[in-house]
C-alpha cells in the first residue's frame, strides 16, 4: 500500500483492489466473472501474485499449471481482458527468458505472451524487460526506477538481439576476417579453427554452423561458399566467405 500511495493522492473510481480471493480451484475464475459483469467497464486483472491463490493438488505440476491458467485464460477471452498473473522467476542465470519463469512450461504453454522483468543483482536498481509471445515482437529494454515508476533507459538493438543468437565459433570467424589484412583467406575447415582461435567446437560442427549462419555472415561482409567446397572456406570482408 505504501507504493500506491507514492504513486498517487487518489486512485482512479475504475481502480478496484482486493487483499483477498478465491483459490483458482476454489472460484477464483467465477469470482473475476462476476466482478465484469457487475463492472462492464473493467478492461485488466493483475494477480500478484500467483502462487497466492494456487492450490496443492496431486496432478503433475505441467497438468496444474496449464489446468490453472486454462480456467483464467477462458475468462479472459471470453470476456476481452488482458489478464496478467505475476510470478517469481528463477534464481539461476539463464539467457533464455521462458526459462526464468518458475514452473514448468504449462505457465509459459498456456500464456499469450511472458515478460521478464530481471535485474543484474539484488543491490542493482537498474532492470532488463524481456517480453515475448506468439504474436509479439520481442523486445528488450533497460528500465530503471523512479519514484515506483519504471523509466526507459535504451531499447536494445535489433542486431545485437539477433547476434546473440549466433554460436560464438561463428563470432569469432566473423572477428577474423574484419582483423584480416589480406582481406580473403583460403582453407579447411580446420585450418580455419586454428588461425581464428576457435575453441571448444570440432571440424564438422564448425562448418555446419558456418553453413547455417551464412546468412548473418554475408550481412556483415563475409560470405561462405559451402555448397561448392563443403570443408574449404575462403574469407573476404565486403564480399564473405569465397
Amino acid at each position: 500500500m505504501k507504493k500506491l500511495w507514492k504513486l498517487t493522492d487518489e486512485a482512479s473510481n475504475r481502480f478496484y483492489f482486493a487483499n483477498s480471493a478465491a483459490a483458482i480451484r476454489d472460484g477464483l475464475a467465477e469470482q473475476i466473472e462476476y466482478f465484469v459483469i457487475t463492472h462492464p467497464d473493467l478492461k485488466l486483472v493483475s494477480i500478484d501474485t500467483l502462487q497466492k491463490v494456487r492450490s496443492p493438488t496431486g496432478d503433475s505440476i505441467y497438468a496444474a499449471d496449464y489446468g490453472d491458467f486454462s480456467a483464467l485464460k477462458t475468462v479472459a477471452d471470453k470476456h476481452s481482458l488482458a489478464m496478467m498473473m505475476v510470478c517469481h522467476t528463477r534464481k539461476m542465470a539463464d539467457e533464455d527468458i521462458m526459462s526464468a519463469v518458475s514452473g514448468l512450461s504449462g505457465i509459459t504453454g498456456s500464456s499469450d505472451s511472458i515478460w521478464v522483468l530481471k535485474r543484474a543483482s539484488r543491490g542493482v536498481g537498474d532492470a532488463t524487460h524481456t517480453i515475448t509471445g506468439c504474436d509479439v515482437e520481442f523486445p528488450e529494454l533497460k528500465l530503471a526506477p523512479r519514484d515506483c515508476r519504471w523509466s526507459l533507459i535504451e531499447r536494445t538493438s535489433k542486431e545485437e538481439l539477433e547476434e546473440r543468437e549466433i554460436p560464438d565459433c561463428v563470432l569469432r570467424a566473423v572477428e577474423f576476417m574484419a582483423a584480416n589484412d589480406d582481406k580473403a583467406w583460403c582453407g579447411s575447415v580446420g585450418e580455419l579453427i586454428e588461425v581464428a582461435a576457435v575453441e571448444g567446437v570440432t571440424a564438422a560442427t564448425f562448418g555446419r554452423l558456418l553453413a547455417q549462419h551464412s546468412i548473418f555472415m554475408r550481412v556483415r561482409g563475409v560470405a561462405y561458399p559451402h555448397e561448392a567446397h563443403e570443408h574449404r572456406a575462403t574469407c573476404q570482408p565486403g564480399e564473405g566467405l569465397l
